[in-house]
């Protein structure tokens, strides 16, 4: 007979992204429209279907959460509400300044049990995360670059994997909930146009910023596994830095379709070294 154990650890990301599909597809049919505006649809499946898939992990959230895991669920609509605020706002500068605000709000009320007892490591660490979420995510609110999604999940697979090899299977299962409920909420709504905009980048990203904060300063999760996530997340600035701008090359849908491959590349290769690191670095899965 099957461990009902293994067998839900299996399903609950499964009924995740099943329930950030069904999200998206019911408010598409209320709002009567295939793409709610600015991602909206994406961002109700992500927050719906996060929320869902933790409280099957976890139980049901604790209203005030008080441990860091027990916050989790709130950083969806943290995210959402980001996300709203920064495209009310013309400029970069002030896009930087509320996803700053999002990614050190997320830091500090996840990590400050650590961060309070003055330690330079839990400190770098912190504003590490702080400050490459920051860009990302403002990025991801302006518009500047496609794909911002697609890079998410890849990161959010890694950090699955980085949490597994850093002996968390509960956090290992935690970020594979929201690396499906990000495919689930994507796959409906639609990868490109109105179904993934700012508003499900940032529901997706802020999450994302405290699942990382946790296997940072709380598991045993490689450090180095760790940081090689920022290039994951920055792989279109990496991009550009070795081959030059997007806007310089021919815009033809072959070319379309080569930065699309470039920057997967980019992305892939520094999540495939993170997971590496980490299984190189840990110990045994069991004892």
């Amino acid at each position: 007979m099957l461990d009902t154990a293994l067998v839900n650890g299996l399903a609950l990301p499964f009924a995740a992204a099943a329930i950030a599909a069904g999200g998206v597809w019911l408010l598409a049919r209320l709002t009567g429209a295939t793409h709610a505006p600015a991602g909206g649809a994406g961002a109700a499946g992500m927050v719906a279907g996060f929320a869902a898939g933790l409280a099957g992990v976890l139980g049901w959230p604790q209203v005030p959460p008080t441990g860091a895991v027990e916050k989790l669920p709130w950083l969806a609509p943290l995210g959402l509400l980001a996300g709203v605020a920064a495209t009310r706002v013309a400029g970069p500068r002030e896009r930087l300044l509320i996803a700053g605000i999002a990614a050190g709000v997320a830091v500090l009320w996840l990590g400050w049990p650590r961060l309070a007892v003055p330690h330079t490591a839990a400190w770098a660490r912190g504003l590490l995360i702080a400050g490459v979420a920051a860009w990302v995510l403002a990025r991801a609110a302006g518009g500047e670059a496609h794909g911002h999604a697609g890079r998410i999940f890849v990161a959010t697979l890694a950090a699955a994997a980085i949490g597994l090899y850093g002996s968390s299977y509960a956090m290992a299962q935690v970020v594979g909930v929201l690396a499906a409920t990000l495919a689930g909420a994507v796959t409906v709504a639609g990868w490109r146009g109105g179904g993934v905009g700012p508003l499900t980048h940032l529901a997706a990203g802020v999450p994302l910023v405290g699942l990382v904060t946790i296997l940072a300063l709380y598991t045993q999760a490689e450090p180095l596994a760790l940081a090689l996530l920022a290039p994951v997340l920055l792989a279109d600035t990496i991009r550009d830095a070795l081959f030059g701008p997007a806007e310089a090359r021919p815009a033809t849908p072959l070319a379309a379709l080569g930065q699309y491959a470039l920057t997967a590349g980019v992305a892939v290769v520094p999540a495939g070294v993170a997971v590496l690191v980490a299984v190189a670095r840990s110990g045994p899965l069991y004892y």
